[in-house]
């Protein structure tokens, strides 16, 4: 027969145990949330150099900018992935568990992202249109692999 103190001592190591968890649902949950407002940034900061580089005279200032913003974002990229950030982790997410379970293919896919995005830069710093046009066409490709791969396409 278990004691009063045993008896606390149990409930405060489930009560310590239980806001543990918790906590960590909170930081994976808000982990997913920035995760998702840097990819909505990048998608913002890719769709307005493709528009840009699509207009009668563009303005080389905003595609260098935004060439230089989806290539900080590609390079950091892979840190808003961090374990504990997953589906089975209790937090709404379309990133598959591959992203930790391969992750020497995820790493692969997201280096191939960012040297595809400092191709961009390069050659947003040309101001040749077509070349922009032809390399955001490349970036864009790097990013759908990495989606049919690492993201689910349904929730």
């Amino acid at each position: 027969m278990r004691s009063s103190i045993q008896r606390v001592m149990v409930l405060a190591a489930a009560l310590s145990l239980a806001v543990a968890a918790s906590a960590g649902v909170i930081d994976a949950r808000q982990t997913v949330k920035a995760r998702k407002e840097h990819l909505k940034a990048l998608g913002k900061s890719m769709k307005s150099l493709r528009d840009e580089a699509g207009s009668w005279h563009p303005n080389w200032a905003s595609i260098e900018n935004d060439a230089a913003a989806v290539a900080k974002g590609a390079a950091a990229l892979p840190t808003w992935f961090p374990a504990g950030s997953g589906r089975g982790d209790g937090v709404k997410t379309k990133a598959l568990a591959a992203i930790w379970l391969k992750p020497a293919d995820f790493q692969n896919a997201s280096r191939a992202f960012a040297t595809q995005a400092d191709n961009l830069v390069d050659a947003a710093k040309t101001q040749n249109v077509a070349l922009v046009r032809r390399q955001a066409k490349a970036v864009g490709r790097t990013c759908g692999g990495c989606h049919r791969r690492f993201r689910a396409h349904f929730d």
